[in-house]
Parts: structure tokens; sequence; C-alpha cells
């Protein structure tokens, strides 16, 4: 190889301390001369990912116009803050033919923005929209995530639209069969909305992960999350995580023959706790799978009053021959305190492990009681 085509130390090294990581900023890679890219595209293995905030991006963008065939190299993007007129370099670079992983943190999305994004990535299969990032109008969300024909793993969270009005009627359009994996960790209306929408446009996609929260303190899962949880027979991993003071949500998984992990992630505030004393049993009572192998209940009891869960009824429902399979059962208690009463941690977890004895015995349970 003649020194002309040689990669500079400066970049080699850059590369090769970057490699192990599963991000790399690219900008660093500015200096990259055309005979060059053969070799950064060898080292990368065709696999870079890019990340930038707002004051990255000029030197990002400028950099792609004036070495284009660095683009191809691009299979993730992760960006802040973005402006409409540097998104619009994305349009004299054509439509990507690489990328499928794009994250936008706290961006501003209007018509135009989302039109040129969905323009410029037609192969996108993982879609993340994060941290307070906001668009014009609910129909404008929804334009937007069912634009992607490979949309694979779609996750929306703390997702605003700058309109308050309701709409009346939404765009007769449906999410893209691809979709495998939901993560919606969302508002109330946000939520309601999103998943109403989804279930009218049946059958809905083969979705095998869900994760659903809710995103604002004491604020209930929708009403309508049974039924959408109902209405997924594939299936297979359910992760519910709420931070509520009310009662408990009518969860149900006996219309999920293929689930093999549920997890369950709740702040209880304890306004109504004897409510919640059945509930665990309850919802694990209405497991129809016969695949479940992997329970995780993470409880994080505020306030000073919590429910004293009947953890022997729990016994017999997991000791049923439905969950033969388990392999994991993972329990952890914080801040259990009973009102005006001493704490109870190391009765808790003793009581707990008593009536999971048969997990124990099959040496599957793991219980963390934490003050």
């Amino acid at each position: 190889m003649s020194p002309a085509t040689t990669l500079p130390s400066e970049i080699l090294m850059k590369i090769l301390e970057n490699y192990p990581q599963s991000h790399i900023d690219i900008s660093n890679f500015c200096l990259v001369h055309r005979t060059w890219y053969p070799i950064a595209q060898a080292i990368l293995f065709r696999h870079c990912s890019v990340r930038l905030g707002e004051h990255d991006a000029p030197r990002f963008f400028e950099a792609l116009v004036q070495y284009p065939h660095i683009y191809p190299l691009i299979r993730s993007l992760d960006f802040r803050s973005l402006s409409a007129a540097l998104l619009e370099t994305f349009q004299a670079l054509g439509p990507s033919s690489s990328v499928s992983t794009l994250l936008l943190r706290s961006h501003r999305i209007d018509a135009e923005q989302r039109n040129i994004l969905i323009r410029s990535f037609p192969q996108l299969e993982r879609l993340s929209l994060t941290r307070s990032t906001s668009l014009d109008c609910f129909s404008g969300l929804l334009h937007l995530i069912s634009s992607f024909p490979k949309l694979r793993a779609l996750n929306l969270t703390d997702v605003s639209c700058r309109s308050n009005q309701k709409e009346a009627t939404y765009p007769d359009i449906g999410i893209k069969p691809s979709l495998r994996a939901l993560h919606c960790h969302l508002g109330l209306r946000v939520m309601d909305d999103l998943l109403g929408w989804m279930m009218s446009h049946s059958p809905l996609p083969p979705i095998s992960s869900v994760y659903l929260a809710s995103y604002n303190t004491y604020e209930d899962l929708p009403d309508v999350v049974p039924s959408f949880l109902a209405s997924l027979p594939t299936l297979k991993s359910a992760w519910v995580s709420l931070s509520t003071m009310w009662d408990p949500p009518p969860l149900s998984f006996s219309e999920n023959p293929q689930l093999e992990t549920i997890r369950l992630d709740f702040d209880l505030h304890g306004l109504n706790p004897s409510k919640w004393i059945p509930f665990l049993s309850t919802v694990f009572l209405s497991v129809s799978s016969v695949l479940m192998r992997t329970i995780v209940v993470i409880m994080r009891l505020s306030g000073g009053c919590a429910p004293n869960f009947d953890w022997a009824a729990l016994g017999r429902v997991l000791s049923s021959p439905i969950f033969t399979n388990l392999r994991t059962v993972y329990i952890t208690c914080r801040n259990p305190y009973v009102l005006e009463e001493p704490p109870y941690v190391g009765d808790l977890e003793d009581n707990i492990r008593e009536a999971l004895a048969h997990l124990v015995v099959r040496d599957i349970l793991t219980v963390r009681v934490q003050v």
C-alpha cells in the first residue's frame, strides 16, 4: 500500500479505541479521504453508529457533504435537538439504504421534518423518540410511525403532541405488520390514543415484546391496556411499569398463549392498600401460557403505607402445572413499611420464601427486601 493510501495513525487509533463500543462518534472521521474508505469499512465491519448533539452536528453534516462515501457506513443515528435546516442535508444525500436505527432526543418535529425523516430512511427498522420529543399533532405521530414499511421496534418515551385539541378522527392508516417490539413510556392521554388507534386497525402485527409504563407520577395506565394485551396472541415478553396511588390495574394474560416473561414494576403510594393484597395472585392466576420461564416483580412501597400481599395465595398459583417450565422468579420489595409500625423486613423475606418454598427447592427464587 502506498503512503498516499495509508490510513493516518490518529484516525486508525480512534477507530480501534472505539471499535469495542456500541456507539462511535463519526465526527472523528471527518478527515477520512476517499481512498481510506475501504480500510475504515473493513475495520468497522460495515456497522457504525453515530451519536450527535446539536453542537457536533454541523461538523458531521459538513463531513457528509464533503465525503458522501462515508454515509453508507452508517447503520445507526442518534440525534439530539437538530434543526430542520441540518436535517435537510439528508435530502441532498438521498435515501439511505443502510440506516436501520434512528434515535431522536428532545426534538420538535413538524410536518417538514417528519417528511424529511420518512424520505431519508426507507429501510428503518428501529425508531426511538425520547426525552421530551414533541410533534405538532397526534396525527403527525401516527403518520411518522406508520411510514416505515420495515419497522420492527418502536420506542416512545416522554413524547407529547403540541396541539392539545383532541382530534375527532385519525388518518385511516395502520401500524406496519413488521412491528415486533413496542416500548411505551407515555402520559395517559397519548398512550390511550396510541393503543386505541393500533387496536382499531386489526389485525395487530405479531408483536412479541411490550413495555407499558405511565410517565406521570400517580397516573394509572389507560383503561385500554387490558384489551390491548388481550389482542396480542403472539406476545412473549410483557413488562408493565406503574406509579400509582390508586387501585390496581385489571391486568390479565389469559389471551397470551406464547408468553415467556412477565415483569411487573410498580411504585405504590398506598391510598388503597387493601385492594392490592390479592393483586399478584390474581394476575398470575390469569396466565394461560405453559411456556412461562421468567417472572420479575419489583414493588416500591412509598408513603409509609404498604399492602401485605397474599404471598401464600401467590405460592399456590405458582405451584400449578402451568408454571412447570419456570426458570427464574425474582421478587424485590423496597421500603416495606406498614403505617405506624416498625419495619418488618426480616419477617417479610421469610414469609415470601416460606410461601414459595417449592421455588426455593428448585433453586429458582431470588428475594430482596430493601429498606
